[in-house]
């Protein structure tokens, strides 16, 4: 609890609240279930009449089982990321702001996919309906073009300005 606040009333109110819950003395296991490589590309379409938007995404595996960073390289590789991921979103962001936008909002990040042994690199965006082809196009052309071509020196600048490093 953090704030402007009764220390001595809010800790009565935690354990008020919470000191009947007890951790199990058998918990039950946690299965982690593996998230196979394939070399195809896999494609799903899913629809619900109840939705009120539309969102497209995308996500390439990582070879390799997740890993926590215990080294400064694996540290190091992180912060790489992050920047990179930052730098699209700044440019993700300028789409958005653009006269005639492919989505509504996007984004992209490296991290954990829906399975915990697994992350990878992911990117979804917000679209209108009808525009989803239009949305996907769009984010995979400018993930492949940060991979050919890279970043500005400015990018760069107002990435580490934000606070990633």
């Amino acid at each position: 609890m953090v704030g402007d606040i009764n220390v001595d009333e809010i800790e009565k109110k935690i354990k008020d609240n919470f000191s009947k819950y007890k951790n199990p003395d058998k918990p039950k296991e946690r299965k982690t279930f593996d998230l196979p490589n394939h070399k195809e590309t896999l494609v799903a379409v899913e629809t619900d009449p109840d939705a009120t938007s539309s969102m497209v995404q995308f996500i390439m595996k990582d070879s390799e089982a997740y890993q926590p960073d215990v080294t400064v390289e694996q540290y190091n590789q992180s912060i790489i990321e992050n920047l990179t991921s930052t730098m699209l979103n700044n440019r993700l962001r300028e789409l958005v702001n653009s006269t005639n936008p492919p989505f509504t909002y996007g984004s992209v990040y490296h991290g954990g996919t829906y399975a915990r042994s697994k992350e990878g690199f992911q990117g979804f965006a917000m679209v209108k309906d009808g525009g989803q082809m239009n949305a996907l196009k769009v984010l995979l052309e400018e993930t492949e073009r940060a991979k050919r071509f890279g970043f500005t020196q400015t990018e760069l600048e107002r990435a580490k300005i934000s606070g990633i490093i």
